[in-house]
């Protein structure tokens, strides 16, 4: 699906700049992606073979413990992006990426959903139900380029980001509805971390208060001079 998200920018906003700023960001956001796919691929084998024992409480507790540590992960990220990612975009990337912070925003949010969606995928490949898995990731690539194109000529590249968070979020929905039965612990589990993390957006009003403190101190360690020891 992202893969084909820098030629639909490029072919609707025949800006550069546009394909670039979703280009930095979707590679960010992938690289999450990644991380969180192979940890959760790393536990099919341990999971089928409980299943094939019949102990399905522990395939279940097993999948919880999955889905409550990455969805702790994503949270952090996702407070990570809104709180500092004004503030390191510019000096690691430079000036011109500046609105990759924004677009980072909804992909931190993505990388939250699929904390669910992959274990979700996980619980799929223990019960022997490939095609759910197909007919969920059917429906993220129409979700995509149903809501792409609307986004993109609307919003550009962060248009594009918005339709990865809208069909990401429908590909979650059809896979947690599928196999609810089998991980309810699961989804309990991802619905109260996420709770649990939304007492800390009143940090964003300290943040939207404070905007210079980071760049401020950055300045200041920068203009301390160095005495050399001894």
């Amino acid at each position: 699906m992202q893969g084909s998200g820098e030629a639909l920018v490029r072919g609707i906003t025949s800006d550069y700049a546009q394909v670039s700023y979703f280009g930095v960001a979707n590679g960010a956001f992938l690289t999450g992606v990644a991380a969180i796919q192979q940890l959760s691929l790393a536990l099919v084998a341990v999971l089928v073979t409980l299943r094939q024992e019949g102990k399905s409480a522990l395939v279940d507790d097993a999948v919880r413990r999955l889905v409550s540590w990455l969805t702790t992960g994503g949270m952090t990220v996702v407070f990570a992006v809104l709180l500092l990612g004004p503030d390191l975009v510019p000096p690691v990337l430079g000036a011109f990426y500046t609105p990759v912070a924004t677009n980072l925003i909804p992909m931190a949010v993505v990388l939250l959903i699929v904390s669910l969606s992959s274990p979700a995928g996980v619980a799929l490949l223990t019960h022997y139900r490939p095609d759910v898995a197909l007919v969920g990731a059917a429906v993220r690539l129409a979700a995509f380029w149903t809501f792409g194109p609307l986004l993109i000529a609307r919003w550009g590249s962060l248009g594009a980001c918005l339709a990865v968070l809208i069909a990401s979020t429908l590909h979650t929905g059809y896979l947690g509805w599928r196999v609810r039965a089998a991980m309810p612990q699961a989804l309990r589990a991802w619905i109260t971390a996420v709770g649990l993390g939304t007492l800390f957006l009143p940090l964003l009003l300290v943040r939207c208060a404070l905007p210079d403190v980071p760049r401020g101190l950055w300045r200041s360690a920068d203009a301390r001079p160095y005495h050399h020891a001894g």
